[in-house]
């Protein structure tokens, strides 16, 4: 199946080529077809909220657009398994709301695995989790016995890093 990762949201994007033609690039890159970008250019821009920009070169674009433009990109993509790492701060609070119920919409028909040390974040979303502690598996089940081992781990041992699952 497709897997897609949100790492860096805006890694790969060519800051002298306009929106539209990175999201079409990365979607070619990707395998989809011609056909399928452009059923899905409006459905990203729309949901980037960028339509008035997404002509322009991206290295125009704030930080924050290209994060928007790098979210919306991934998610219409539609993958089995998506692989989210510490990158749901993407912009205001109204977008992240939305960034939140479209990874819970994906939780339907992907697997998502969240890799963080927010713990609110994993109590949000989480239906499952797995902290590795000192690379050996400390805890997998659930979100609260996951958190509560995280905090004690943290708080005695310095940082933990919390994997938390959606095997849905």
């Amino acid at each position: 199946g497709r897997l897609e990762k949100m790492i860096e949201l805006a890694s790969g994007m060519s800051p002298t080529l306009t929106g539209r033609e990175n999201v079409a690039l990365r979607c070619r890159l990707l395998g989809l077809s011609k056909r399928e970008t452009a059923d899905r250019l409006d459905e990203i821009v729309d949901f980037a909220e960028l339509a008035e920009f997404i002509d322009s070169p991206v290295q125009y674009y704030s930080s924050g657009m290209k994060a928007r433009l790098g979210f919306a990109t991934t998610v219409a993509m539609r993958p089995d398994v998506l692989l989210i790492d510490e990158v749901l701060a993407v912009g205001d609070l109204g977008f992240r709301m939305k960034c939140y119920e479209r990874v819970d919409q994906m939780r339907q028909s992907s697997a998502v695995i969240l890799v963080t040390h927010g713990m609110n974040h994993v109590a949000r979303m989480s239906s499952a989790s797995l902290v590795l502690h000192k690379g050996k598996v400390a805890h997998y089940g659930s979100v609260q016995g996951g958190i509560a081992l995280y905090q004690e781990l943290s708080g005695a041992q310095g940082p933990v890093k919390e994997i938390s699952l959606h095997p849905d």
